[in-house]
Formats: C-alpha cells, sequence, structure tokens
C-alpha cells in the first residue's frame, strides 16, 4: 500500500522472473516526442543503429533542466555528485522510485529481510539537529534506524552500541568504510553486539579483501553488496565471493563503452558504464555516461568484476607528473597487513600523505620502512610520508574517498 501498483507490479515480476525484452527503442521514441533536447540531440541520426546515438554526458543533461524541470509529470529530482565529482540534479518519475525500492527488496529478501523487520543504516543524510545521546533517527521509508556515520568516534561510539543492543536490528545498509569504523572503534573500546546480526549490504563505495575479511570475523555476518547509482539506470548484484556484478537487465540497458567511445564486447577490457533508463517519463536517460569503470568478466552476461573508479581519480601523481595507479603499490601486500584503512592525500606533484587507521601501535622505525618501502615501489617518482589517524576524512554525504587531490 505504501510503494503502489508500480512497487507490486514489479516485485511480481521479479518472482516470476519476468523478462520484457529490448525497450531501448520506446525509450528514444518517447524521448523525441516529448522533449526538444533529444529532438534537436538526435537530429539526423540514423536511429536504427543503436551506436550511431551519440554518449550523453552530465554537462550537456544539466544545461536542459528547465525543460525537464517544467514537463508536466509526476516526478521528484535527486542530487549526485558522488566522492568527487559535481553535483548534478536529475529528475525522475514517480515510477522509478517505486520500482527502484522493488529491486531493492528483492535482493535484500534474498537474505531473509522483509519490509516490516528493522534495519540499521550507516550512510549520508542531514544529521544537523541529530540528539547525540541517540545518534540515529527513523527513516520511514526504509523502516529503519539511520545511524549518523559523522559522529561515530571513540567517545560516541558507546552510545552507538547501546542503541543497536536496546534495538537488535538483524540487518545493516551503508558504506563499507563506516562499518569498518564501526567495527574497529568497537574492538578499541572491547564492545561487543549482544545479537549475532544476519546481513551486511555495502554501497556506493569500493571495499577490498582485507575490509571483507576482517566485517565478517567480526560481525559473524554475511557481507553482501549491489550496484547502483542515483541516476538509476543500472542495477547489479554482487556475487558471493563480492568480486563481480550481475546486472539485472530489466531494471535498465548497460553498456560499456572505451576511451574512443566504442562498445566493448570482450572480457577484460576496462570501460565506462553507460546505461539507459528504461521508464523514467520525467527525464529519460539515454545513453547516459555514469563515470563508474569496470570490465566484463562475462560479456555474454554483462557480468562485470568491482568498480574500478572513474579515470585518473584512483591515481597518484608523480614528480614528472606521471600517472601512478594504486595497483602498482600492491597495498594488499603483507607490510600493510596491520592497516585497516588507508587514504591517500596528494600534496603536490610527487609528494602524497598516506593516513592510516591502525589497530596497533606501529613504531616510528616501521613507519620509516614501509614510506620506504612504497617510494621504492614506484621509482622514487612519489615521497610518501605516513600519518597515523583515527578517523579518515569524509565527504558530505559521509563517504570515505581514497585519494584526496590537492
Amino acid at each position: 500500500m505504501r510503494n503502489g501498483k508500480d512497487y507490486v507490479l514489479w516485485r511480481k515480476r521479479l518472482n516470476d522472473d519476468y523478462v520484457d525484452g529490448d525497450k531501448r527503442s520506446h525509450v528514444v521514441n518517447y524521448a523525441i516526442n516529448n522533449f526538444n533536447f533529444y529532438k534537436e540531440y538526435l537530429k539526423g541520426i540514423n536511429l536504427e543503429i543503436w551506436d550511431n546515438i551519440p554518449l550523453l554526458n552530465k554537462d550537456e543533461i544539466q544545461n536542459a533542466l528547465p525543460e525537464f524541470r517544467n514537463f508536466n509529470c509526476k516526478k521528484f529530482y535527486v542530487a549526485t555528485g558522488g566522492v568527487t565529482g559535481k553535483p548534478a540534479t536529475f529528475f525522475q518519475s514517480n515510477n522509478v522510485w517505486n520500482k527502484e525500492l522493488a529491486f531493492v527488496y528483492d535482493y535484500f529478501n534474498r537474505f531473509g529481510y522483509k519490509p516490516n523487520m528493522r534495519k540499521a543504516s550507516f550512510r549520508g543524510g542531514d544529521f544537523s539537529n541529530l540528539n547525540l545521546k541517540q545518534v540515529w533517527k527513523y527513516n520511514p521509508i526504509y523502516n529503519e534506524m539511520h545511524f549518523s556515520p559523522f559522529h561515530m568516534n571513540l567517545n560516541t561510539i558507546e552510545t552507538y552500541v547501546s542503541e543497536l543492543n536496546k534495538k537488535q536490528p538483524l540487518y545493516f545498509h551503508g558504506y563499507p568504510s563506516t562499518f569498518v569504523m564501526l567495527a574497529m572503534l568497537m574492538q578499541k573500546k572491547s564492545l561487543k553486539l549482544d545479537y549475532k546480526p544476519k546481513a551486511f549490504f555495502l554501497i556506493s563505495e569500493n571495499y577490498n579483501e582485507k575490509d571483507i575479511t576482517f566485517l565478517k570475523n567480526f560481525f559473524d555476518a554475511k557481507i553482501s553488496s549491489f550496484y547502483g547509482h542515483g541516476e538509476r539506470l543500472v542495477f547489479a548484484i554482487a556475487s558471493e565471493d563480492l568480486k563481480t556484478y550481475q546486472p539485472n537487465l530489466q531494471y535498465g540497458y548497460m553498456e560499456l563503452i572505451d576511451k574512443k567511445g566504442y562498445v566493448i564486447k570482450e572480457n577484460g577490457k576496462i570501460g565506462e558504464i553507460v546505461g539507459t533508463s528504461y521508464d523514467n517519463y520525467a527525464m529519460p536517460l539515454i545513453r547516459y555516461k555514469t563515470g563508474d569503470y569496470t570490465y566484463y568478466t562475462n560479456y555474454k552476461t554483462k557480468t562485470f568484476a568491482q568498480i574500478q573508479g572513474k579515470w585518473g581519480q584512483d591515481a597518484l601523481i608523480g614528480k614528472n607528473g606521471e600517472i601512478i595507479t594504486l595497483t602498482a603499490l600492491n597495498l594488499h601486500s603483507s607490510e600493510l597487513d596491520n592497516f585497516i584503512r588507508t587514504q591517500f592525500r596528494q600534496m603536490g606533484k610527487g609528494i602524497v600523505e598516506l593516513s592510516v587507521i591502525s589497530l596497533k601501535r606501529i613504531s616510528d622505525e616501521e613507519i620509516g620502512k614501509i614510506e620506504q618501502l612504497l617510494s621504492k615501489r614506484v621509482g622514487y617518482l612519489i615521497l610518501f610520508k605516513i600519518k597515523i589517524v583515527d578517523k579518515l576524512n569524509q565527504n558530505s554525504r559521509g563517504k570515505v574517498p581514497l585519494i584526496i587531490k590537492y
């Protein structure tokens, strides 16, 4: 009753393994017939060949906002921006939100979750009027305790744990970095949950094997993840080992595009996720560039690997302007085993401060050895300095960017 007929329809379709087929032509025709932006944008293009349709970027669609804002359709707006991207506004017809809920709840249901069950959320929101004796507020849309990721520290962690033990939510939904911080602070303060949670759903950020192992061992719960974004073009569920994602092709149309704009039809080649909305009548997005990069592990099923980030944003700059990826640093090496979480701050060309959270005390001698190791690993093109911290920098949504540029 709360989520409406579109929610009910999609829950039934998902339960019945409903297949609706390719709706791209319908979307293109609808967009041209209802919006001058698309009428001009696609003018003179042979639309019979999908690859002829130009790739749409954020700036192009943002410049046309007034037309979409004034379009007569029941809609809501969402603001996106990610960790480092410019903020953007998108309009979505109401059915898109109800469809989104259907897909998310269908995913949650695989772990035994039902909408009437209480859930704990640790993600961004407005916590300006938060009562720090409670550290959470109720979100009726998701029937959840919405905990603030901003106020969690050594001084408040007992309040967080106390509230969790009072309400005993079995399901957790939020940023991987926040859950790692929760577990780390609890470990430091010798705190624990008085009950056993069932599952943690990770969203919006990347994670590594160390994060997953730490969370599994600490909470003794299932850890899972799904891929989605504010534009609501692609929805994909992680495999059990959290190394790949399987998109639901009924949600929207997904492509991977290389740097030259060509469609990728092979495994292992990195490209940008490009999505097309099937049923956003307020602001259809056609071949929209999401800014997320990955590669296929199985092109036939469009199964893709964990998000690699954005071109250049998961890389550091050497002293001569070299692009140095984090892969080159081999951050999974044994020398870094004591570090629970890391964050790079590029102070200038060839100068990087590495903030780390460590559960164990690290001597100055050990720090010096690791600094030397990392610098040597990139041919001394970067001078690394390690800084031990209790908390990493967060953005306005509570996410923890891996790299902060100067």
